[in-house]
């Protein structure tokens, strides 16, 4: 199973552009660049909103997305309205009636999708993925997640804007007993962790992507990108696509 990762699209509303930069112009880069690799999913990570979900900019992404033809996921950011997200694009809640989690049961491993939008992961998620890797004993699994489950070494987002929790998802990670290859986004870069049995991904936005060498926010550039993901029962293949 092929899939291709996006993250961090920031859309605001028509004619925003927040840094001057024409986020739904990129938004509409990355679409071409992926209705073209024609995977077998399109995943979204999280804060497909600018600053605060709304309603008009998911009904936009929604019919552009539409327009690909293409089967796709999504993921709540800290940018995003879960609620409004889950309302608008028709998506069942996780088994708590709250948040935005669920695995996708199609793939030769076994893949969830975790919701941290409250800058936290809740304790029915972490449950809920708990029982479930008890379930999958020596089987690699995949996790799609808007936070990285660990301090992945950018001084600026590790210190200002981790997963508040991440500690705990980790440890959940790091008790099961085959890899676990977590992608994500939300820091604003491309970087990877290998930790133990977790290796650790995270796309870089679709907005621009922030110097991870600086204590301080600064961004690097604006070049943006989407992970290629290929999905085998022995293990994952990845990489990077700058578009």
């Amino acid at each position: 199973m092929r899939i291709i990762q996006i993250t961090d699209l920031h859309l605001g509303r028509s004619g925003v552009k927040p840094y001057d930069i024409d986020v739904r112009h990129n938004f509409q880069q990355i679409l071409t660049a992926t209705k073209a690799a024609q995977p077998d999913l399109l995943l979204i990570s999280g804060d497909l909103c600018l600053e605060v979900g709304e309603r008009e900019i998911y009904e936009y992404i929604k019919e552009q997305l539409e327009a690909t033809a293409l089967p796709y996921a999504l993921l709540a950011g800290n940018h995003d309205d879960g609620d409004l997200l889950m309302d608008v694009f028709g998506l069942e809640r996780g088994p708590d009636g709250k948040h935005l989690y669920y695995s996708i049961d199609q793939a030769p491993l076994p893949v969830y999708c975790l919701d941290t939008a409250r800058y936290e992961i809740s304790q029915s998620q972490l449950e809920w993925l708990s029982a479930r890797l008890r379930t999958r004993a020596r089987q690699p699994i995949v996790v799609f997640v808007h936070h990285p489950p660990v301090l992945m070494g950018v001084p600026f987002m590790d210190r200002q804007y981790p997963l508040r929790n991440h500690a705990e998802l980790s440890a959940v990670l790091h008790a099961h007993d085959a890899p676990c290859y977590v992608f994500c986004g939300h820091y604003h870069v491309d970087k990877s962790l290998h930790q133990g049995n977790l290796q650790v991904f995270v796309t870089p936005s679709c907005f621009f992507q922030i110097d991870w060498r600086e204590e301080n926010f600064a961004v690097a550039h604006r070049r943006i990108a989407y992970r290629d993901i290929l999905l085998r029962k022995e293990g994952v293949v990845q990489g990077l696509v700058w578009v």
